[in-house]
């Protein structure tokens, strides 16, 4: 008779306890509410417990949760996801910063994570600022292009589009 020894190796996958150690939101415009998600997932078979904790700090009150029951736990349905919204909203131009505690579902440890965000007038820029079209032939077109950039972290969807002369020009996006 002879043994064999074979080595067997597992390794948890990180899907559900990967959470984010810094929630930056960027630049948000002054008394506007802008919301940041965080998915926490369960690749389980069986619902998996969550938490997402109180946010706290010295900028706690700017920031807040679009979910009802939230501070709290987390009920994530087998192989599917729960998006966790955090809120922000800016009273002054200023930088602002506080904490929360996420737990992914399914036993992962506590992510202590920094919530991050600026309070600024310069959310959306555009340029060109001004558009010379010069001299176009009846019949004819010229197409000018603006370039939004958004320097928040969130995304903005752009709507009214407007021209100081809509009778005279069309959009599109």
């Amino acid at each position: 008779d002879s043994d064999a020894t074979i080595t067997l190796k597992a390794q948890g996958e990180k899907g559900a306890c990967e959470l984010p150690a810094l929630i930056d939101f960027g630049n948000v415009p002054v008394g506007e509410t802008l919301t940041y998600s965080v998915e926490f997932k369960n690749t389980t078979n069986v619902a998996a417990a969550g938490e997402a904790g109180p946010i706290t700090g010295n900028d706690a009150a700017a920031f807040g949760y679009k979910n009802a029951g939230l501070p709290g736990s987390i009920t994530v349905q087998p192989m599917s996801s729960f998006k966790v919204e955090i809120t922000f909203t800016p009273t002054e131009k200023r930088e602002y910063q506080a904490r929360v505690t996420l737990r992914g579902a399914g036993g992962c440890p506590p992510v202590d994570a920094v919530i991050r965000a600026i309070g600024s007038d310069d959310v959306l820029t555009w340029a060109p600022s001004r558009l010379n079209f010069g001299l176009v032939s009846p019949g004819f077109d010229s197409v000018k292009e603006v370039t939004f950039t958004n320097t928040s972290n969130v995304p903005i969807t752009l709507t009214q589009i407007t021209t100081s002369m809509p009778t005279d020009f069309f959009h599109r996006v």
